[in-house]
């Protein structure tokens, strides 16, 4: 990853929504976020180092350093929070979830395999059981650990493991949508360009095709695999995932927000959120937060505000809605997979079929 960055303007949003700091200082190379029932917001960063906000506008607080470098996902359950760094899973006990740690850090899953990509989100589950996602070693080969390009489910004590998923280059973002299903972002290839990232349905068993097919048919051996629900920008790097619980209205409900860190590869990818709807129709994609520098996390709170750990600049951002007078209705245009939507600016991305 690089350096962050300071200064940059604050973002933008849709009129009929705010965007402010969740708090006034910055957390450098902010990378997760997660909450505990009783409010307190855990923040992991780049270096090791987990930190907690117990409420908007309080100071961060340091609640654990000393893990290894690139920790990358972090959840709370049952009074731990489950930390995910580099090659290894670790649970620091919080009952009260309050921001204090009430013992050291212990590691519950290791051995995990770490090259190009490493394990990123983790998240909880029905059955109080935990889901990881596993990078991929390398841009595109045959991994020899079986559990690379995965995702993989377990027990809070670290034991009975299992591989849910397949053929994920680099699952960053996880989560379940209010039935209970699971959703995974997907990075996509490197090599060939051009190949998009993904946004797919998780089921037991399912192979995604990585690294021969991606996307909705594109490269070979598709048969048997399954193609992404959504598929966007190519190189845009979609890393954090949350689902919209409805506190913003119908419209938003069951929405899919989704940062998209960035690139640049010969021109700038991504650097934004977008708001995907998952329609009868196919879903319609727009983008929700611009402005931002590295977005990495996203997360609802219950009370229906949006938080967006923005990498570069060490800000934790707030999104909520507010009231508007009725707004001129943009022009159409095409967006996504081919959905006719009133969007102010779009992109076609070409969309197939297996």
């Amino acid at each position: 990853m690089i350096a962050p960055t300071q200064g940059l303007a604050a973002p933008r949003v849709p009129p009929a929504f705010r965007i402010a700091p969740y708090t006034a200082a910055s957390i450098p190379e902010a990378t997760a976020l997660a909450r505990s029932p009783s409010g307190t917001l855990y923040v992991t960063t780049q270096r090791g180092v987990v930190r907690s906000i117990a409420r908007p506008g309080a100071r961060p607080r340091l609640f654990v350093r000393g893990l290894r470098d690139s920790t990358l996902g972090v959840t709370f359950l049952r009074g731990r929070v489950y930390v995910s760094d580099l090659g290894r899973v670790v649970a620091i006990p919080d009952a009260a979830g309050d921001g204090v740690p009430d013992g050291p850090a212990r590691v519950i899953l290791g051995g995990l395999p770490t090259g190009r990509h490493q394990n990123d989100a983790v998240v909880s589950g029905p059955g109080g059981r935990l889901f990881l996602g596993v990078g991929s070693t390398c841009d595109a080969c045959r991994e020899r650990h079986p559990w690379s390009g995965t995702i993989l489910s377990f027990r809070p004590d670290g034991g009975d493991v299992r591989v849910v998923a397949r053929g994920l280059r680099n699952p960053y973002g996880l989560a379940f949508d209010a039935a209970g299903r699971l959703w995974a972002t997907d990075e996509g290839r490197d090599e060939p360009d051009g190949v998009p990232e993904e946004l797919n349905r998780i089921v037991p068993g399912g192979r995604y095709g990585w690294p021969d097919c991606w996307g909705r048919g594109g490269g070979r051996r598709c048969a048997g695999t399954r193609p992404a629900t959504v598929t966007y920008e190519p190189h845009s790097a979609v890393t954090g995932l949350s689902f919209a619980a409805g506190r913003w209205g119908a419209a938003y409900r069951g929405n899919a927000f989704i940062a998209h860190w960035g690139t640049y590869r010969g021109r700038r990818h991504g650097r934004y959120v977008t708001r995907t709807r998952l329609t009868p129709r196919g879903p319609v994609v727009s983008r929700f937060v611009t402005g931002l520098d590295h977005p990495i996390a996203t997360l609802f709170e219950p009370g229906g505000a949006l938080l967006v750990a923005d990498y570069g600049t060490g800000r934790i951002w707030r999104v909520t809605r507010r009231a508007l007078p009725r707004a001129r209705p943009a022009r159409a245009s095409w967006f996504g997979c081919g959905v006719w939507e009133p969007i102010r600016t779009a992109t076609l991305w070409p969309c197939t079929s297996r």
